[in-house]
């Protein structure tokens, strides 16, 4: 069965197909495809949602409708649906000019635009090095930078890096390689662990540590 974050409810549930959904024959990178689309409904708010599957070969027996249940079961989420959830992530210890390009990051990718979000989130990497100052020719160098300043751990460098390469390429136009929801999904979970390193797990402990401060002050002595 289907299971994905339903776009009407906001909830991660199962979906139902309905009846019977249709094939369109369709060119990716040369080759033919295709393009499989049905509704389905989702078993939390039973609303619809139109699910989209590109493969090699329709179901068998697409005229059937326990075809494509079994279909879907195979698939667990389709390539791209519609409508997508609405994403509202918010980044209040982080600099507002930041934390406003790694929202719209989240919302573009609630939108299925892949290429937006690993752009978005390649950008927001480099607004992250040059608010901390961090030194360097060019982008590669400056990430390298906040590690040796002590200010990522070795494995948010590796990670940073994989955001540059990605997003250097979409915005140099290399196109010829689609990205995936999954690949979508990690880019942006990618930058929002730098995020949490550099701004929001520092202020949030900083709070706590203030917060016990005050808690012992305020203690009567004995």
């Amino acid at each position: 069965m289907a299971a994905f974050l339903c776009g009407n409810c906001n909830e991660q549930t199962h979906f139902t197909p309905r009846g019977v959904g249709e094939t369109i024959t369709v060119e990716i990178m040369g080759r033919d495809g295709v393009l499989c689309q049905q509704a389905l409904r989702c078993d939390m708010c039973k609303r619809l949602t139109i699910a989209y599957q590109i493969e090699s070969a329709p179901p068998y027996n697409a005229h059937m409708a326990e075809s494509w249940i079994g279909f879907w079961n195979n698939v667990g989420k389709p390539h791209r649906y519609y409508p997508q959830p609405s994403s509202e992530k918010a980044f209040p210890y982080s600099p507002s000019h930041i934390a406003e390009a790694a929202t719209e990051a989240h919302k573009v990718h609630s939108i299925a635009a892949y290429r937006a979000t690993a752009i978005l989130c390649r950008a927001v990497i480099e607004a992250v090095c040059k608010e901390q100052g961090a030194s360097g020719r060019d982008l590669f160098h400056k990430i390298d930078n906040l590690f040796d300043q002590g200010l990522v751990r070795r494995f948010v460098k590796e990670t940073a890096h994989v955001l540059r390469a990605i997003g250097n390429d979409m915005a140099h136009g290399d196109f010829d390689q689609e990205l995936t929801s999954d690949d979508a999904d990690h880019i942006l979970g990618f930058m929002d662990s730098i995020l949490d390193e550099v701004y929001e797990s520092t202020a949030k402990l900083t709070k706590m540590q203030e917060l016990i401060s005050q808690r012992k002050a305020s203690k009567p002595s004995p």
